[in-house]
């Protein structure tokens, strides 16, 4: 029994064989009135009915105009494509060279890999967020397989490529599996360097590396995140009144930090560019884009042996001097909003995991009191 084609909009027809491959086909009359079908392609090779669509009206134009010459027909691009890209793109950076392929290849690809981009939706990366979490994945894992759909899909809108981004979460979305799988994320870092790990890790990066040595002093001394550091331009630093201003902060506003005597000295010990250069770059003196692998290489050696890699609450990485710093603050009975203040943090609810670190402010009084009593 033959499979008929099933129209679906004026000579636009689709056809689902007995292996369940949809195939599009369009018609149209030649300029002797003969009706012609014409097969467009398989749906799996990234074939939509609006580029079917708009085949036929090339044709038909081309048919009108007496022309013989078929025209290009511009093929959609498949999110295969601008996976490719974006891996190529991460290969030039420091970390996660492997990271986003791996997790294509493993997670993403299977799903969407030969979806064309104007066809991939909301529901079908939460499929993929499904399926992974039906695996036993973690939440952590699951939403940077999200997140790596978000980045290529970011880079594509760059390269003009496509217009929408499925995989972003919209701030009113609150039901999503999506948005429900980011919450059931606890990556709260309770690894924190203790003073004398602290001086360690400094001594060992200053004998291979002052540029990274340097990225970490400011880190732990400042409390600023790795992006925010390496966003910094000769003209945010002011040495006469003492801080630096970071441009580009996590919650998308600027803001100010203190430049201690020590972070003073290096800085001007540092070859000094013109105001628009930035104080950490490549060799072809562009922003360098992410923390050199050396921090990587000496942590683990000195602080991560026997850890699994995915342990983030434990293993010592850049962020984790970001939160030496606030710990640190927390255990010197700094308040917790002098700390939200110099974290930049926006809710205090984010700070509010340091307070467990600091002093017993309440028994402390209640004993002083005592002592005044008797």
């Amino acid at each position: 029994m033959s499979i008929k084609r099933e129209r679906i909009a004026e000579g636009i027809y689709k056809r689902v064989d007995t292996k369940g491959i949809l195939t599009y086909y369009i018609s149209y009359k030649d300029q002797f009135g003969k009706l012609i079908w014409e097969k467009v392609g398989k749906k799996s090779d990234g074939i939509t009915p609006q580029y079917s669509k708009q085949l036929r009206s090339e044709r038909i134009i081309q048919i009108k105009h007496g022309e013989t010459i078929k025209p290009k027909i511009e093929r959609p691009v498949t999110f295969d494509e601008i996976a490719n890209d974006f891996i190529e793109n991460s290969k030039l950076s420091y970390k996660d060279k492997r990271g986003s392929e791996q997790r294509y290849e493993d997670h993403i690809k299977p799903y969407i890999g030969h979806k064309a981009l104007d066809t991939i939706s909301k529901q079908d990366i939460e499929v993929i967020v499904k399926a992974m979490l039906s695996r036993g994945l973690t939440p952590g894992t699951v939403d940077r397989s999200r997140q790596t759909i978000s980045a290529m899909f970011n880079l594509a809108k760059y390269n003009e490529k496509c217009k929408y981004n499925p995989a972003s979460l919209d701030r009113n979305d609150t039901v999503s599996i999506m948005r429900r799988n980011k919450r059931n994320i606890n990556n709260n870092r309770e690894r924190f360097l203790t003073r004398e790990e602290a001086k360690l890790l400094l001594d060992h990066l200053e004998k291979r590396s002052y540029r990274t040595y340097l990225m970490a002093l400011i880190a732990l001394l400042t409390g600023a995140r790795a992006g925010e550091i390496l966003s910094i331009q000769f003209k945010d630093i002011d040495y006469t009144h003492g801080f630096i201003t970071l441009p580009e902060t996590k919650n998308g506003t600027s803001r100010k930090i203190n430049m201690v005597e020590t972070i003073q000295k290096y800085l001007l010990a540092m070859p000094q560019g013109k105001p628009n250069d930035y104080i950490f770059q490549t060799e072809f003196k562009t922003k360098l884009l992410d923390v050199p692998d050396l921090f990587s290489r000496v942590a683990n050696k000195l602080f991560n042996v026997g850890l699994d890699v995915a342990d983030s609450k434990h293993r010592v990485v850049f962020h984790t001097l970001r939160h030496t710093f606030a710990s640190w603050l927390a255990i010197d009975g700094v308040p917790i909003y002098t700390i939200k203040d110099l974290m930049g943090h926006k809710d205090i609810t984010q700070t509010m995991r340091y307070a467990k670190l600091s002093p017993d402010i309440g028994t402390n009084a209640v004993r002083n009191l005592e002592k005044k009593l008797f």
